[in-house]
């Protein structure tokens, strides 16, 4: 066999390259995703950093609005609270003047009880019924005691009378005494005890009387 040389290349030709096996990704060419260190990132551009800054701004004004809006919310809410606070003492102001003086207060309090008077006994006389007028005038009536011996008047049919009672007293009467007709009925009261008695026509009496006893009571 002959030993063959490489052609020189002719005059006015190029001389060819050459050839090499394709490189492996990650030996010297330029490195794939994942190989080596992260690619540095991108800067940012101008117009981004316009737009950073107005919307700083619109933000720096939103907190300034925020914290105005939330002084005058508290001063609003303090004048509302004062005038309800002025408005609670007009309420109560009235009701302080409506308040009842104090006699008025003290009179709806139930009194003490009164120490009662002591009332004396008395002794009351009656006559009642018919008494025409006679010749010797119209009915006659006496009333009283042992120590004390009253005239009476008849007039519209009844006579009535009274006396306090005295204990000393033996006796309590009342008398009257017809004018010829008529017919009467008379009596005498002393406590719970009454005596009765009657008459009818010509000069009768009619007499009722209450006696004193040992035990201080009349019967």
């Amino acid at each position: 066999m002959s030993q063959q040389y490489p052609q020189q290349p002719q005059w006015g030709q190029q001389p060819q390259q050459q050839q090499y096996p394709q490189q492996q990704p990650g030996w010297g060419g330029p490195q794939q995703p994942g190989w080596g260190a992260p690619p540095p990132p991108p800067k940012k551009t101008s117009a981004g950093k316009i737009i950073g800054l107005i919307v700083a701004g619109f933000l720096v004004v939103g907190v300034i609005g925020a914290v105005v809006g939330g002084g005058s919310d508290d001063s609003s809410s303090d004048v509302s609270t004062a005038a309800t606070d002025n408005s609670k003492v007009k309420d109560v102001v009235p009701d302080a003047e409506k308040e009842e003086p104090a006699d008025a207060k003290t009179s709806d309090k139930p009194k003490a009880d009164a120490p009662k008077k002591e009332t004396k006994p008395t002794v009351v006389f009656k006559v009642w019924g018919t008494a025409p007028a006679g010749a010797l005038g119209p009915l006659d009536i006496t009333y009283g005691s042992d120590t004390d011996t009253r005239k009476g008047s008849f007039k519209n049919g009844k006579f009535e009378a009274t006396l306090s009672l005295n204990e000393d007293a033996l006796y309590y009467t009342v008398m009257a005494q017809l004018q010829g007709s008529g017919d009467i009925n008379c009596s005498v009261t002393v406590g719970g005890e009454t005596k009765k008695a009657h008459a009818a026509g010509g000069y009768n009496i009619c007499n009722a009387q209450l006696s004193s006893d040992f035990f201080g009571g009349f019967n």
